[in-house]
């Protein structure tokens, strides 16, 4: 965790699993979620970057199984943000 802003920036780096990576179903509900906080909540694969309320650029990170992503979320409700995004991405599952 580093401090960013007046917050704790959390953080933390998974493997994608599921069979078919986050195509589009997966990206709606991942977006879906990430709209219910106010954090800002960013989806990092390689030199790429995704806001997480953008299915559009959640889509084009080309996140496939066996990629490994790093959540980044900071802002007022970011533990319960972080919690939930991450907890989505590690169960996805088709």
């Amino acid at each position: 965790m580093d401090r960013l802003g007046g917050f704790i920036l959390q953080s933390a780096s998974m493997l994608i699993t599921n069979s078919t990576g986050i195509h589009a179903r997966p990206a709606a509900e991942l977006v879906k979620l990430a709209k219910k906080f106010e954090s800002c909540s960013i989806l990092y694969l390689n030199n790429k970057k995704a806001n997480c309320c953008s299915i559009l650029e959640v889509m084009a990170l080309g996140a496939i199984k066996g990629t490994e992503v790093v959540l980044m979320v900071e802002g007022k409700d970011e533990n319960k943000a972080f919690d939930v995004l991450k907890n989505y991405i590690v169960a996805l599952k088709e």
